[in-house]
């Protein structure tokens, strides 16, 4: 100290040169600190991150198994409502979870036994509302898809050719048949028939109707055959 002292060094600065000859000859000591160093923290690292992956899987799977068993229990449950629906008009009305025994009432097969029922309730050939419903969209379909001006002016001589005629199970349809007065001075049968429940959404009746020689796109071909019983 008294050299260092001499040379107008004080106590820090001899601390430091002491320490700057440590790492000048034992420079190994220092990097093993600083190996030592980042290896230990890359361990933590890697071991955060193997905690958060694992953490991370265990949830994502947790969520897909719940969905995965809220999706068997509607497939269930849609699966006895099937069932439910495809036997009430054989064996009359299901509940699912029960036996069906001998004693159970046999339901005629009929439409107005589906789940749905209907009811064979429709207009008749001549009714207005029909008619008029042929009328509008005979003019909405000719002016619209076919750029023509032809239209039915009116209607001669309706009559019923067949009321169900495939039997009760099918739905309730009447077949008709009329003259219709067109506006271009020509007479031309339309078949037609009056369907039950067949309107917008299944909530009131619909016609089927087909003029003879105005098929054009022959979606009842030949001859509106396709449109009669």
């Amino acid at each position: 100290m008294g050299a260092l002292e001499a040379r107008g060094l004080d106590r820090a600065a001899y601390r430091n040169w002491q320490w700057l000859l440590s790492w000048r000859f034992r420079p190994v000591a220092p990097m093993q600190r600083l190996l030592g160093f980042g290896s230990g923290a890359l361990r933590t690292a890697l071991t955060r991150a193997a905690a958060m992956r694992m953490v991370a899987g265990a949830f994502s799977r947790s969520i897909f198994e719940d969905m995965a068993m809220g999706l068997k229990r509607i497939a269930g449950v849609v699966a006895l409502f099937l069932v439910a629906a495809c036997t009430a008009p054989f064996r009359g009305p299901y509940i699912p979870l029960t036996r069906l025994t001998p004693a159970t009432p046999p339901r005629p097969l009929i439409a107005e036994n589906r789940v749905v029922p209907y009811d064979g309730i429709i207009p008749a050939c001549a009714d207005g509302n029909v008619l008029d419903f042929i009328k509008g969209r005979f003019a909405t379909r000719e002016a619209g898809y076919w750029d023509s001006s032809v239209e039915i002016a009116g209607f001669d001589a309706p009559y019923e050719i067949a009321y169900r005629p495939r039997g009760p199970t099918f739905v309730p349809r009447r077949y008709c048949s009329v003259t219709g007065l067109f506006s271009d001075n020509r007479a031309r049968k339309i078949f037609y028939s009056v369907d039950e429940d067949m309107g917008l959404f299944g909530l009131s009746w619909s016609v089927t109707w087909c003029p003879v020689g105005l098929d054009r796109d022959l979606t009842y071909a030949p001859g509106c055959k396709m449109a009669r019983p």
